[in-house]
């Protein structure tokens, strides 16, 4: 909603509304009976388009790394989920980040109670949360490299 429309309500990003409405979006471009049962299995989803607060940063996202006493294009910048997730022990998740790689490189972290539970240079992969971390929540990281040039989409989790 825009900022200089004092009769409209405005909306806050919050993990659950990114979840419906990636989840909306995921319905709207395919209604097959396929993908509505796969969209049964998600259990986090974010966009990376959506900037409710219009500050040019996707919302529920942290970056770090960029203006840190050297410009952004000589350091690695990082992007770290604000809200944490829950994730049940001893279950198989997969992983899939919708973007496009113009130059570089980059990795996605899961992390939980400070420990990498799984990490990943590819698209898509599987991870086993582990059953001693239960109860613990965990986020999700993106780091990109200092010559990456990264257009981000969407990140789904599904559970397995």
């Amino acid at each position: 909603s825009p900022k200089n429309d004092p009769g409209v309500e405005k909306l806050t990003a919050t993990k659950n509304l990114m979840f419906y409405l990636t989840k909306a979006e995921k319905l709207l471009e395919n209604t097959k009976l396929e993908t509505v049962n796969k969209l049964k299995n998600l259990v986090f989803a974010v966009n990376f388009g959506i900037d409710l607060d219009e500050d040019a940063r996707p919302d529920l996202w942290r970056v770090s790394g960029e203006g840190e006493g050297k410009p952004a294009k000589e350091s690695r910048v990082t992007l770290k989920l604000a809200e944490a997730i829950t994730l049940e022990p001893s279950e198989l998740y997969e992983i899939k980040l919708e973007a496009g790689i113009n130059k570089g490189e980059y990795e996605a972290d899961v992390i939980a109670d400070g420990k990498v539970i799984s990490s990943s240079k590819a698209d898509e992969w599987e991870f086993v949360f582990p059953e001693e971390l239960e109860n613990k929540e965990a986020i999700i990281t993106i780091t990109v490299d200092k010559n990456g040039k990264l257009n981000l989409g969407k990140i789904l989790l599904y559970k397995k």
